[in-house]
């Protein structure tokens, strides 16, 4: 997801539609909490945000995206952000790298069936 809507609409343009940059960093940013926290991100955005480790210089551009949108900016069009940019070639070039073999993919497996069962029994409440 974050490399369709990266190549989509950010990379190697000219100007970009500010907001794309959330679309693309919320799949990366939930990447990161898998590879830093081995369990499920929250489903908020900001809450996985805060739970991982990023540059301080990062997590203020990113932050800056998120308050804008949140007071309703509509993130319109603007020039690339290089350094957005930058993280996003980093972690899409990292992650394109990652081989998952048949333990990582039954842990995972094992975790989504937990998460799954939890969210239908609260379901159920």
């Amino acid at each position: 997801m974050a490399d369709g809507n990266y190549r989509q609409y950010i990379q190697g343009k000219s100007e970009v539609i500010l907001k794309k940059y959330l679309y693309v960093l919320r799949p990366l940013i939930a990447l990161l909490f898998l590879e830093q926290q081995h369990h499920l991100p929250p489903t908020n955005f900001l809450e996985t945000l805060s739970q991982i480790q990023l540059r301080e210089e990062m997590l203020a551009r990113i932050h800056g995206l998120v308050a804008r949108k949140q007071v309703g900016d509509e993130l319109g069009l603007e020039a690339p952000d290089t350094l957005l940019n930058s993280f996003i070639d980093e972690q899409l070039e990292k992650w394109a790298k990652k081989s998952f073999d048949g333990g990582d993919q039954k842990a995972l497996s094992e975790e989504l069936e937990q998460v799954l069962v939890h969210i239908l029994d609260e379901g159920e409440q």
